[in-house]
């Protein structure tokens, strides 16, 4: 899908490039399936030595079943820090997007993202792998 992490200026003499990394090369398969009440994700990814982040983010494409209410959410994590949590409902369950800024301080030569889901199909007691509890990113 659209899903990517981009980089901003990673090389001293490479001022103002930026590199869109899609998820598929970082071993992803496309689309990632999360299903079950509480799914996840884990891409890793390195960032040589050589590069000078001026920034970086991570562009998350996603959908997810109709039947999803709240508190039902993704969160997309770096390095064990969540940067962002979306609200899935109906209004985005034929597709959304998000852009997450990573601080360039908070990556380090490896890096780990996780990409993070809460489900439910209702408010009482519901079926943990009900098979209506899916996202697609």
């Amino acid at each position: 899908g659209l899903s990517a992490l981009s980089v901003l200026g990673w090389a001293p003499l490479a001022h103002g490039l930026e590199e869109s990394v899609p998820l598929k090369r970082l071993g992803a398969e496309t689309p990632i399936h999360l299903p079950t009440v509480r799914a996840q994700r884990d891409l890793l990814f390195t960032k040589p030595r050589t590069w000078l982040l001026q920034g970086a983010r991570a562009d998350i494409a996603f959908r997810h079943s109709q039947r999803l209410v709240a508190p039902s959410s993704l969160q997309v994590i770096v390095n064990g820090r969540v940067l962002k949590q979306v609200e899935l409902t109906p209004a985005n369950a034929e597709g959304g997007n998000v852009s997450v800024a990573i601080p360039p301080h908070l990556l380090d030569d490896f890096n780990h993202l996780v990409l993070r889901v809460e489900q439910h199909v209702g408010k009482a007691c519901e079926d943990p792998l009900d098979r209506a509890l899916w996202t697609h990113i």
